[in-house]
């Protein structure tokens, strides 16, 4: 048994990867994107839904919606840059529109039909307000942090039905 003193040093990392500091408030959003990145993965693909997919799909939605509407709030309160605000929507949007185009192929069972039509309206509305926020003037961000919000709060239902 090697004494503690005498073990292989802890290896670094290599020169082109960087650590996130998670405490940051820039990791913290980087943070937030890959574990989003994960559940809408899980998701991808459209096909038949069940009541279990289709809760992982609008579960995912949700918290895509409610990033951004943490966004425009702070955006709209000018609490951020416009750059970052823009990069980060642009970032939201893209995952909001991919959840989108999954649902718009997506199939269920005839009980799960209105559900998941319900589902791909709030996600098409959620993708349209992240596409503007980003550009939008600090007025119309906090509106559409606004919508975000709602639309949080419609998948928030559609979860509980599921």
């Amino acid at each position: 048994m090697q004494k503690t003193s005498e073990r292989e040093p802890i290896p670094s990392l290599p020169a082109d990867l960087e650590p996130v500091n998670v405490g940051s408030r820039g990791g913290q959003w980087a943070l937030a994107l890959a574990i989003l990145g994960v559940f809408v993965c899980a998701g991808c693909g459209g096909g038949k839904l069940s009541a279990e997919a289709l809760s992982k799909q609008a579960e995912a939605l949700q918290s895509v919606a409610a990033e951004g509407a943490l966004l425009g709030q702070d955006a709209g309160a000018g609490k951020t840059t416009r750059t970052f605000a823009r990069e980060h929507a642009d970032d939201l949007y893209k995952v909001a529109s991919k959840e989108e185009a999954s649902l718009r192929t997506a199939t269920t069972e005839p009980s799960l039909e209105s559900k998941l039509r319900r589902l791909t309206v709030v996600a098409r509305e959620t993708s349209a307000a992240l596409k503007q926020l980003g550009d939008a003037p600090e007025g119309e961000q906090r509106q559409l942090g606004a919508r975000l919000t709602r639309a949080a709060d419609e998948l928030e239902r559609i979860i509980a039905g599921l």
